[in-house]
């Protein structure tokens, strides 16, 4: 049975297509997916947030500041490190660099206000195979931050997406869902969650900067709640972000004061555990998802039943014998031969789907797989642009994203990179 899914699939690979733009090594699309005016179609902007923003706000609202923050950790996959021994210095290093330069310049806090970090940047790097991209690299798998506001009286831990260069990553914690984990802490035995997410999470509790975890300093600069803590992410830091901020809550003692915000995430675990999560954190959580984003489909049947035709209405179909429907088929069959399933959170977490806009574009999808059809590059073109642009335009946060483009010297930031000629 474990062979059918030996060979790394083509829709793992899917997960670091949509991950490339933190990185930006190619110059993006040709042709640019506009988006229009986003508030005048989806709620993101009018979002009920559990925690409280000053009125002293610049112009960007709470929510922009949130997912601004929530995507500076994805910088780390730029970097990559010839040893173990180099990570510090070839990877979190310039990582701290470039996340210190952003907060720091002036255009920036002129549109979100002054935030510090005052943790990390943190990163657990891994060592590729000696085969495929970057071989032989130590490669960050996961990276977190945790940003301060004291005109918001706010901290916000900030976890990266998945590293599009790291084997490890889109192997592991994204795509090992066969085999379940049950959540610690007297949870009832059906919670549980997969392999892939509790590995990331331990990773998560490990960092330190400073000789201290996240929750070690979070429980000593905080420990009367005085500050809201938001715990936030995207993609992979998405899926994240729900089991780290119940960490916290769960910790002793406990972090007071505490809200997560997740985005375009896969489920958080079972349907047992969503419904643990809701008693512990529910309330205080704000889910955020674009509907036409394919990797939320992640790892419901229904979702990953919705695929094939996720973009039909711009004539775009996947069909049985297409590689990324094959792979699809694929999980959905491991899925059930293992007995596993899997729920997004519900109630009483805010749920919050806008609807991005679809490209229909014309041009062709420079993707170098010989093995993908013309109908598989054209779905992970739509899907690349839906798991990035669209969360920008929603935000609508360009001016951020072209600034720190231009403070890092790179063509473009959060924006799908595949070349389309």
């Amino acid at each position: 049975m474990r062979q059918i899914f030996a060979r790394p699939s083509t829709i793992a690979s899917l997960a670091g297509v949509l991950i490339l733009a933190a990185v930006l090594v190619a110059t993006g699309c040709a042709t640019s997916p506009g988006g229009g005016n986003a508030s005048a179609r989806n709620p993101v902007l009018s979002a009920r947030l559990p925690v409280t923003f000053s009125d002293q706000d610049p112009p960007y609202w709470g929510i922009q500041s949130i997912f601004a923050i929530a995507t500076l950790p994805d910088l780390s996959s730029a970097y990559t490190a010839d040893s173990q021994s180099d990570v510090a210095t070839k990877i979190t290093a310039p990582t701290r660099s470039d996340v210190g330069k952003i907060l720091g310049d002036s255009t920036i806090k002129s549109l979100m206000g002054d935030w510090k970090v005052v943790w990390g940047p943190a990163v657990v790097a891994r060592q590729n195979p000696s085969t495929g991209s970057n071989p032989g690299k130590w490669v960050a798998s996961n990276t977190m931050l945790i940003a301060r506001s004291d005109t918001q009286n706010m901290f916000i831990v900030a976890i990266a997406g998945t590293n599009a260069f790291s084997n490890y990553d889109w192997k592991d914690e994204d795509f090992t869902v066969f085999k379940t984990v049950h959540w610690p802490d007297a949870a009832p035995a059906e919670s549980k969650i997969a392999q892939g997410t509790y590995d990331g999470l331990q990773a998560l509790q490990g960092m330190t900067d400073g000789g201290q975890t996240a929750l070690q300093y979070l429980q000593s600069v905080n420990p009367l709640g005085a500050y809201q803590v938001v715990v936030t992410g995207h993609s992979l830091g998405g899926t994240l972000t729900p089991v780290f901020a119940l960490y916290l809550r769960q910790a002793s003692p406990p972090l007071p004061n505490l809200a997560a915000v997740p985005w375009a995430g896969a489920t958080a675990g079972s349907p047992g555990f969503v419904s643990y999560y809701a008693q512990q954190m529910g309330a205080s959580t704000v889910r955020i998802w674009n509907v036409n984003d394919a990797v939320p489909a992640g790892f419901t049947t229904a979702g990953l039943n919705s695929l094939k035709n996720l973009y039909s209405p711009v004539g775009i179909t996947l069909t049985a014998l297409d590689p990324v429907q094959v792979d699809i088929d694929k999980i959905l069959l491991g899925l059930s031969l293992y007995g596993v399933e899997y729920q997004h959170l519900g109630d009483p977490a805010a749920q919050i789907g806008f609807e991005g806009k679809l490209w229909n574009f014309s041009c062709t999808p420079q993707i170098p797989d010989p093995k993908l059809s013309k109908t598989d590059k054209r779905f992970l073109m739509e899907a690349c642009v839906q798991h990035l642009d669209r969360y920008v335009d929603a935000l609508e946060v360009q001016p951020f994203a072209k600034r720190v483009a231009q403070l890092l010297g790179r063509a473009a930031f959060f924006k799908c990179p595949i070349p389309c000629t």
